[in-house]
């Protein structure tokens, strides 16, 4: 369970749709949309503690999200690979990350645009989940 594909996933997904959820609940509420992108990137984190823990007892994790493009015989797969390397690296992101976002819900108190930034802030963590987390180019 602990190096399931479904933690794998969650990684990436959860700080996308805490983008989504964090623009549209920052729409109407402005103030909390810090939080709900901050407990997004939060849970990745603790996601991808889970997935650290149980890497020397079951190895590398691989997960296929989608597939991209489908021609033929031929199709290129959205894949995500868990290792040692991409465990450091996502804890720095997702830890990090997260330690930005709750700063950040302090720096943007006073702005217009919260709700435009934490979603962009999402996405940005997400992208950089997504380039360390992939399979192949």
């Amino acid at each position: 369970m602990e190096n399931s594909p479904i933690w794998l996933s969650l990684v990436v997904l959860l700080p996308l749709l805490g983008s989504v959820i964090s623009y549209l609940v920052g729409r109407v509420v402005p103030r909390l949309s810090g939080v709900v992108a901050s407990f997004a990137v939060g849970v990745a984190f603790v996601a991808t503690l889970v997935l650290s823990r149980g890497l020397e007892k079951s190895g590398p994790v691989s997960s296929t999200l989608s597939s991209w493009l489908s021609f033929g015989s031929h199709s290129m797969p959205l894949d995500l690979y868990f290792d040692s390397l991409s465990s450091v690296m996502c804890l720095i992101i997702t830890g990090v990350g997260f330690l930005i976002h709750l700063y950040s819900i302090g720096y943007m108190a006073e702005d217009e645009s919260k709700a435009r930034f934490f979603a962009y802030l999402n996405l940005f963590v997400a992208s950089m989940l997504v380039l360390v987390l992939g399979k192949s180019l």
